[in-house]
């Protein structure tokens, strides 16, 4: 490559480089609704390859499903207002 063509290339590069801003990865976060989404998803595909081999009965199954959906209920308990009544949270008279 002639000195010229590599010069020029590398101040393409630079300016393209210094243009960009890099990433601050310590403030970029795993929004917690994300995480527990794909805890949950996961478990279900570990329990349905569990259940498909032979591994986890259908009495295993129950409870798993049982336990999964009370996790749902406290979950949305959490993030939802702990119980409160969305006009009760609203009006401050």
């Amino acid at each position: 490559m002639p000195r010229a063509i590599k010069i020029r290339l590398e101040l393409i590069m630079t300016s393209v480089a210094i243009a960009a801003p890099p990433l601050d990865y310590a403030r970029l976060r795993i929004p917690a609704a994300a995480f527990e989404l794909l805890v949950c998803l996961v478990i279900v595909a570990a329990a349905s390859l569990a259940f498909l081999a032979g591994w986890l009965t259908v009495k295993g199954a129950i409870v798993l499903t049982v336990l999964l959906l009370g996790s749902l209920i406290v979950l949305s308990w959490i993030h939802l207002g702990q119980g409160r009544h969305p006009s009760s949270c609203s009006s401050a008279r």
